[in-house]
């Protein structure tokens, strides 16, 4: 299958997006962003195509064409998020990661203060329904976010742990199980 005719649907949209910063990308920025943040916004129409097409190849088509970084076989949306990726841009998705019905959101805006910030999901990880990773965020492989999660901006979630809460709080350690596991299985 080809991305090919995706990207026409896409070409006008990406132009409206692009066009909001002054370099044409979305940079992530520790400081408040030089222009406003609502021309952005120009990509939700498109958006409405990318949902229809949750869960198949072609959503991540599309977010890579919105200058996502997406690895091999990710799994993007199976049953649709609100919202989805903001600033798909500011976005690396590793080999075999997971992203339900959770958002990745890239920017913040404190008191007026408008600001982007890179979102990293390591390989293997998984965000399930209805989780958030914040602003300045970042998963290390094969870590979890359960069900309404919250990870602040900022926040590193560890490897191989699984976390939930608001904010996140560590619920399992796979490497203490594992350890655990073998100890008993030896006895």
């Amino acid at each position: 299958m080809s991305c090919r005719w995706f990207s026409v649907v896409f070409l006008k949209c990406t132009h409206c997006y692009n066009a909001s910063s002054p370099s044409g990308r979305n940079t992530s920025a520790g400081f408040p962003c030089p222009w406003s943040g609502f021309d952005r916004w120009a990509i939700i129409p498109a958006a409405v195509a990318v949902h229809a097409s949750r869960g198949v190849r072609f959503s991540n088509c599309s977010f890579r064409r919105l200058g996502a970084t997406i690895g091999q076989d990710v799994c993007l949306y199976p049953t649709s998020a609100d919202p989805m990726m903001t600033e798909p841009d500011l976005v690396t998705l590793d080999d075999g990661a997971c992203i339900d019905s959770a958002s990745l959101i890239s920017h913040i805006n404190s008191r007026g203060a408008f600001a982007l910030n890179a979102l990293k999901v390591g390989a293997g990880s998984c965000l399930r329904s209805t989780s958030r990773l914040l602003s300045g965020a970042s998963m290390e492989a094969n870590a979890t976010l359960l069900e309404h999660t919250l990870v602040l901006g900022g926040d590193l979630v560890d490897e191989n742990t699984i976390v939930q809460g608001w904010p996140a709080n560590i619920v399992l350690n796979r490497d203490a199980l594992d350890a655990a596991a073998t100890t008993a299985l030896k006895t």
